[in-house]
This record gives structure tokens, C-alpha cells and sequence, in this order.
């Protein structure tokens, strides 16, 4: 058993220092090229694969899936649910099977600030978008990096924060105050965001689909699932329901608290209704689709990490840290 723990945090420390390198090598220098955005995407795609084989080879994840993702001309809204800490990689493995290259995250913006957050660092670099809780900056920002993607699939998590018993319980008490529905499966959503997002889209003729994609993770079914969880247990099964859904009425959309009805008494209590009988479905296997290309440029990056790393010790790491916060106030500012 100690073996098997140390074997499995030896893989995610190795997987959090090939991110780093992503990071601090291959996406910084990519901001002074003006092709920055492919370099990021093949970033956001390499980082994304080397995260799913470490969930299924180290971390025994077994990724069971429902339904389809079909890729347009336009873009389309994926809206899930947070259940776990390693979720965007429950995630990352349906964008790998239906090979999905362009996809764009909403994340918070204070998690780029956290230094064991590389990967979220090289969504702040890209056109992903970033969220304040300050909805003035937040519109701008939704504009700003709408506007700059023409295709693909934008990611929003409207939890915000992944499941554990004392945020259900805070939840479930704010919802009897609101007189918002219970639901047995999910915190109440912020959703503010969600519906800019749509309505955005939709009136500037850009959106293509709404999938509602909710995760059940057998093993900790409605428990919380840490990253340190998550490498002392097996993962196990892991449940991905997709539904294409239909995309609100104009009434809902235009109209916040129509919308807010609408996606509380309808959209979200669906959706805990589907995870309550998950077990009804009929899943596919997940297979995962390896691409040498991208283990090729992983393999390359490591090299230079370490030996920029040997060559210039601690200070290489500052300074590369320092420089992504300062190119991504710049982005946020401009």
C-alpha cells in the first residue's frame, strides 16, 4: 500500500513539474511571438493529455461516458458540474475522446495567483476567461476574450468551488432562504455568468450548442474528493452524462431573472434529477487516444526546464513566475 502511494505521488509530483515547465518555458516565450494563441493551444492540449494518462494509468480512473459532443462552426457552452478537484481532468478526458483541441475554461481569475497553479496559468494566457466576482470587470473580460474566439467549446463551471459536505450544507440553507429548489446532488450555482455567456453568444450569432455535462464519481459520490484523495484511493468508475440541451428561449435570455427561474426550477434541477439516476444509462468505455506529437513536445520541454533550471537555479523560477503574473495583468488590463 505505501509503495502504491508513493509510486502514485512520485507520477503527480513528475506531472506537476512537466506543467510547470509547459508553463515557464514553452507559454511565456510564446507571448513575445505573434502566434501566441496556437502555442498556447498546443500547450492547453499537450498539458491536457499528460493529465488524462496520468488519471487513468496512475490515478485508476475508469471514465464511463453518455451521449456526444459534436464540434461546429461556432461555439458551444459546456456547463458542468465541480464534484471533484481532479474533475477538469474527468473533463479533459471527454475533450481528448472526441478530439476537441479548441477549448476555452472560465476559471477564477485568484486562481492564477496560487504557485501550484501552472495550468491555470496558461489559461490566463490564452483566451480562456477569467472571472473577478466583481461583475463590471467581468463583462469586459467576457467581451473581451469572446470576442477573440471563433470557435470551439467554452467550459463554465457555475459551482465555482468542487463539492464537500460543509458547502451542501451552507448551500442547502441558502437555498431555503431564497426559496431556491433543494437539490440532492449539487450546490446552488452562481449563474450570473452563465447567463451573459449564452446571451452573448446568441445575439452575436456565435453560438452552436448547450451540453450540460454532469460528473458522478462512484467511489466518492457526494463526498469530497481532495487531490490528496484522489492519490491515496484509486479513483475507480467515473460517470459522464452529456446532454445536448436546448438553447433558452429569448424571454429567458433576455431577462436576468427569467433566466435565473428558468435555470433553477428547470436546467439545474434536471440535471440533479440525471445524476440521482445515473445508474439508469448506458455508458460507453473511454479510450484513450494518445497523440506522439504532443509526448514529443513534452519530452523537449523537459530537457530545457531542467537544464535552464541547473544553469540558473532558483532564479530562473522567479523570474519565470514573475514574468506570467506581469504579462497576465497586462492581458487583464488591455
Amino acid at each position: 500500500m505505501h509503495i502504491v502511494l508513493l509510486y502514485k505521488t512520485i507520477f503527480t509530483v513528475i506531472w506537476m513539474i512537466i506543467t510547470i515547465s509547459l508553463t515557464h518555458t514553452f507559454v511565456i516565450s510564446s507571448q513575445f511571438i505573434n502566434k501566441s494563441n496556437k502555442f498556447c493551444q498546443i500547450a492547453k492540449e499537450s498539458g491536457n493529455d499528460l493529465g488524462v494518462y496520468i488519471l487513468m494509468n496512475v490515478l485508476k480512473a475508469n471514465i464511463l461516458y453518455s451521449g456526444n459532443l459534436k464540434k461546429k462552426d461556432k461555439i458551444s457552452v459546456i456547463i458542468a458540474n465541480h464534484p471533484a478537484a481532479l474533475d477538469f481532468l474527468y473533463m479533459g478526458s471527454l475533450l481528448n475522446h472526441f478530439k476537441i483541441k479548441d477549448f476555452f475554461y472560465t476559471i477564477r481569475g485568484n486562481n492564477i495567483f496560487k504557485p501550484k497553479a501552472s495550468f491555470a496559468l496558461i489559461l490566463s494566457l490564452d483566451r480562456d476567461i477569467k472571472v473577478y466576482n466583481n461583475w463590471e470587470k467581468d463583462i469586459n473580460q467576457f467581451n473581451k476574450q469572446l470576442d477573440n474566439i471563433n470557435s470551439g467549446f467554452v467550459i463554465i463551471y457555475p459551482e465555482g468551488m468542487n463539492y464537500s459536505k460543509d458547502r451542501y450544507k451552507k448551500s442547502l440553507e441558502f437555498g431555503k432562504k431564497n426559496n431556491i429548489p433543494i437539490y440532492k446532488n449539487l450546490l446552488i450555482p452562481r449563474i450570473k455568468g452563465t447567463w451573459y455567456l449564452i446571451k452573448y453568444l446568441k445575439q452575436n450569432n456565435k453560438l452552436d450548442y448547450v451540453y450540460d455535462i454532469s460528473f458522478i464519481n462512484e467511489k466518492f459520490f457526494n463526498k469530497k474528493n481532495s487531490l490528496f484523495n484522489s492519490i491515496k484511493n484509486d479513483i475507480g468508475d467515473v460517470y459522464s452524462i452529456i446532454k445536448n440541451c436546448e438553447i433558452p428561449r429569448n424571454d429567458n435570455l433576455n431577462n436576468y431573472d427569467n433566466f435565473k427561474n428558468w435555470f433553477f426550477n428547470e436546467f439545474w434541477l434536471e440535471k440533479d434529477k440525471r445524476i440521482t439516476n445515473y445508474k439508469k444509462l448506458k455508458y460507453k468505455n473511454f479510450k484513450y487516444k494518445k497523440n506522439i506529437f504532443n509526448y514529443f513536445i513534452l519530452f523537449f520541454l523537459i530537457i530545457i526546464f531542467i537544464y535552464l533550471i541547473k544553469r540558473f537555479n532558483y532564479k530562473y523560477l522567479i523570474i519565470s513566475y514573475l514574468l506570467c503574473y506581469l504579462i497576465v495583468l497586462y492581458k487583464y488590463y488591455n
